[in-house]
């Protein structure tokens, strides 16, 4: 494994299937957000949502990135 990897998950619902699959693969997450617990998105079909809750989960995605578990 590249212990320099850095690898941020993005679930849609509280089963975190993206990150238990990353971590399945023998990587932790640096960040890992769940869209209805951090954001409080629901989960619905991708074309039924809002520019503003696409946004939201956009904003959200950006401060993981920036953040320090990626410097």
């Amino acid at each position: 494994m590249d212990e320099n990897l850095a690898i941020g998950v993005v679930d849609g619902c509280p089963l975190n299937c993206a990150r238990k699959i990353v971590e399945g693969a023998g990587y932790r997450p640096a960040v890992s957000i769940n869209l209805i617990n951090d954001c409080g998105i629901k989960k619905r079909p991708p074309s039924a949502y809002a520019a503003e809750v696409v946004a939201t989960a956009v904003a959200a995605i950006v401060r993981a990135v920036n953040s320090e578990a990626y410097a």
